[in-house]
């Protein structure tokens, strides 16, 4: 669960460990929020340390999440950095660029390497 310390996510990862997921793995940048994250979470949850906008740390995360679970059956991304509170001809180029870096970025190099395990 990408994305899992806080809101969607973490509700998400609370969903899947109802519904009797065997492990879950909660990524963040945050430790004390993924710490928080994970012990909410209880077994069969661990939080794993990721900057997901950075290609080299989401290869990282997903062989140790792989490697750890003995493989990777569900994946869920839900990052929420973003702030675009107006609309698209009103956001700086800036807030823009941090949208595509922060959010969408981290969904496309997670499920590029996800998808090959």
């Amino acid at each position: 669960m990408v994305g899992g310390t806080s809101g969607i996510g973490l509700a998400a990862a609370l969903a899947m460990r109802e519904a009797g997921a065997a492990a879950l793995r909660v990524v963040g940048r945050d430790a004390a929020r993924g710490a928080a994250a994970a012990a909410r979470l209880g077994d069969p949850a661990a939080f794993l340390a990721a900057e997901c906008a950075e290609p080299a740390a989401v290869e990282a995360m997903v062989a140790r999440a792989a490697e750890e679970m003995g493989g990777i059956d569900a994946l869920l991304v839900s990052p929420g950095t973003s702030r675009l509170p107006e609309l698209l001809f009103r956001q700086s180029l800036e807030d823009i660029r941090t949208a595509l870096t922060q959010d969408l970025a981290p969904v496309l190099y997670v499920c590029r390497a996800v998808l090959p395990v």
